[in-house]
């Protein structure tokens, strides 16, 4: 009596395994319609395969883990569609990426076929992919299920380089040929050269500017020099014995505010005398500020608008 309910128990527990379903839907970027598809699922040691009718499947297994999913059509050349996720639960949606089939052959001038040269590509595509670094120990290589898209590949052995462009269309199989035939080490040299070159030349351009611009920049520097001197000497003789000696004591940020003002008339809006004399406007305050405790200058404010302007006792008016 013992032995058969054991038995009973036991069924009960592994009838449900023996019947359990994960139910999985197919989908893609570009809405794609499985059916008439052949769907080959991978996944463990297990491979499962089924002629879909529609994009939902149920497969007869509670395993959980890493899948891999084609999906063939009859009408095209190669698989049209891949993809690998993880399954963690019972129901999932199963993104796929259209793919098609690449297949190669790298080659010297004379047409002999390279072993072992390396490969490197460069795709566009929506989707990650693994490509192979070279070809076979004959010079072949094939890659299947690549995604879509525009790419290029370059191919080197030694000091040899070649490289083509492709297009990756869903369920084609696309052939290349890769030529290699340029020496790596000469177009290297040839690019250090023509950089050596370059430079020689922009550093005689540069010497020659240098020359151009040093007398014209003296020169200019002298006038400058001779017009600020001219205009102190001027404005010198028009001032009083009290306003000269009250100019010696002023910094130099005063000086430039003075000597613009007594240039325009004695007096001159803030912003025109920080336009002119480039002093910032924090800096600007504190010096009028600095210039009205001397009794140097006086600031009025109408509104908006500040204006600066000598005071009678420097200019010895009183």
């Amino acid at each position: 009596m013992k032995k058969r309910l054991a038995l009973i128990l036991l069924f009960m527990i592994l009838l449900p395994l023996a019947i359990a379903e994960l139910e999985i839907e197919f989908t893609s970027l570009d809405k794609e319609d499985f059916n008439g598809y052949l769907l080959s699922l991978k996944f463990g040691d297990a491979v499962y395969k089924e002629l879909m009718d529609d994009n939902i499947v149920k497969v007869p297994t509670n395993q959980m883990g890493s899948f891999t999913a084609t999906l063939d059509s009859s009408k095209t050349a190669a698989i049209d569609y891949s993809g690998t996720i993880t399954i963690d639960q019972e129901k999932t949606e199963f993104l796929v990426y259209p793919s098609g089939y690449l297949k190669g052959k790298v080659m010297d001038l004379a047409g002999n076929l390279i072993p072992n040269a390396q490969l490197n590509f460069n795709c566009y595509s929506e989707f990650s992919f693994n490509y192979p670094e070279r070809v076979d120990a004959i010079g072949f290589f094939t890659v299947k299920n690549v995604p879509v898209g525009s790419c290029s590949v370059v191919a080197s052995k030694n000091e040899l380089v070649g490289n083509t462009e492709f297009k990756i269309e869903k369920g084609q199989v696309t052939s290349i040929e890769i030529t290699l035939g340029e020496s790596v080490a000469r177009k290297s040299n040839f690019v250090v050269w023509l950089l050596v070159i370059l430079l020689v030349i922009m550093a005689i351009l540069l010497s020659i500017r240098l020359i151009l611009q040093k007398k014209p920049k003296k020169e200019k520097n002298k006038k400058k020099q001779e017009k600020n001197e001219k205009f102190e000497d001027k404005i010198e003789e028009k001032l009083s014995k009290q306003t000269q000696a009250l100019m010696k004591i002023l910094s130099e940020k005063e000086r430039k505010i003075v000597d613009f003002l007594l240039e325009n008339g004695y007096n001159a809006s803030q912003a025109k005398i920080r336009h002119n004399t480039k002093i910032p406007r924090t800096s600007l305050t504190r010096v009028l500020q600095s210039l009205e405790k001397k009794k140097i200058a006086e600031i009025e404010k109408e509104g908006k608008m500040v204006s600066v302007k000598l005071t009678k006792f420097f200019l010895g008016k009183e």
